[in-house]
């Protein structure tokens, strides 16, 4: 049966992505407006931000960290555990901490919250507006991504999309309509799938005992998504390493029976990923490439999968790119998965909302 006829929840949740990024663009267009003004003068106070959460809260503040150094804004992105029991981050002056859960009761940001002098001392970003985390916080900017039951779906891009948000904020507040227009034109890609190419893809990847996703710049959310959720998804070993770190050792790895995933946006270190394809290629790595660039399979050897993304924004295409590539890697999941023998959302010993710290 054709992947695109099992409609199991993750599926179903994927099939939502454009909506919930749509629910979004609505709220913040209108009514979360002022929410925001009053978070850029939070942040205009501040001298370091502390962005805390697990699993793919954790990660996705990485999204704009480079963009907010740019312009003299420091930021942190902290595992919430361990900030909870090796770092005394309170002894940072002027820093405001946001804390993200997508049901705003996961188990080390309800223990953060206890140690904090004072109640009201945090920005929340949450699914959820009546959690613990919400009703604890100063100011909640929620995800309105709407009810979410497998692993992360719509929570991951509306959360992305809410940090560009906040970045063009910061950084060009003048733009900030022309912004939510540039997420809603990504949100219309989402809604196209080309299942041939997703399904060779999944070929390619098998037996898919252990992928390797790497990424450089804003794409590094996705290696990191791709890494927790393939694991928890599709129950295979995998891990996400930027460009870079991967020449650092992992590449003497790799052979004819490596398993890669490479996310290849355009933008400045373009043709660092692409110079890292052409030396995978020479080794004949299975690797799945997905990119928003026009590149010809005829160029590498059958080794190679291309799946391509839409992004149709020259401004901010590589912090954009992020969205827009989302449903491929979650669809390549579930392709992964099922030829696996396992069914991408569900759990089996965990659920939803982690509660053992």
């Amino acid at each position: 049966m054709p992947m695109e006829d099992i409609m199991t929840e993750f599926l179903r949740e994927n099939e939502d992505l454009s909506s919930a990024l749509d629910n979004l663009i609505s709220y913040y267009r209108t009514e979360g407006r002022e929410r925001l003004k009053r978070f850029r003068a939070m942040i205009d106070q501040s001298k370091q931000l502390v962005f805390s959460g697990m699993g793919t809260s954790e990660f996705t503040p990485k999204l704009i960290e480079h963009r907010l150094a740019d312009i003299g804004i420091m930021s942190k992105c902290a595992d919430a555990g361990e900030l909870l029991h090796y770092e005394d981050f309170l002894k940072i002056e002027n820093r405001l901490c946001i804390f993200t859960s997508q049901s705003g009761e996961t188990v080390e940001i309800k223990k953060l919250i206890e140690t904090l002098p004072s109640e009201k001392s945090f920005i929340a970003i949450t699914n959820c507006e009546s959690s613990t985390l919400a009703k604890h916080a100063c100011l909640t900017l929620p995800l309105c991504a709407g009810e979410e039951q497998s692993i992360t779906t719509k929570t991951f891009t509306n959360n992305l999309a809410l940090l560009h948000i906040i970045a063009e904020l910061v950084i060009n507040p003048d733009n900030f309509d022309a912004t939510l227009d540039d997420i809603a034109k990504v949100s219309e890609t989402l809604q196209s799938v080309n299942w041939e190419d997703i399904h060779n893809a999944t070929l390619n990847l098998l037996p898919a005992d252990a992928i390797i996703f790497i990424a450089r710049g804003p794409a590094i959310v996705n290696a990191k998504q791709c890494a927790l959720t393939y694991m928890e998804g599709a129950r295979c070993n995998a891990s996400a390493f930027t460009g870079g770190a991967f020449n650092h050792g992992p590449f003497e790895s790799v052979d004819e029976s490596s398993r890669l995933v490479v996310f290849a946006p355009s933008g400045h270190t373009y043709q660092l990923i692409d110079n890292l394809l052409h030396r995978l290629a020479l080794l004949k790595a299975k690797t799945v490439v997905i990119t928003d660039r026009n590149i010809s399979s005829n160029i590498y050897p059958n080794s190679f999968q291309i799946l391509k993304v839409h992004v149709n924004n020259n401004r901010y295409s590589e912090y954009l790119f992020p969205i827009a590539s989302a449903r491929t890697h979650n669809l390549l999941l579930h392709g992964v998965a099922e030829c696996r023998g396992v069914q991408a959302g569900t759990f089996r010993y965990g659920r939803k909302v982690t509660t053992d710290e």
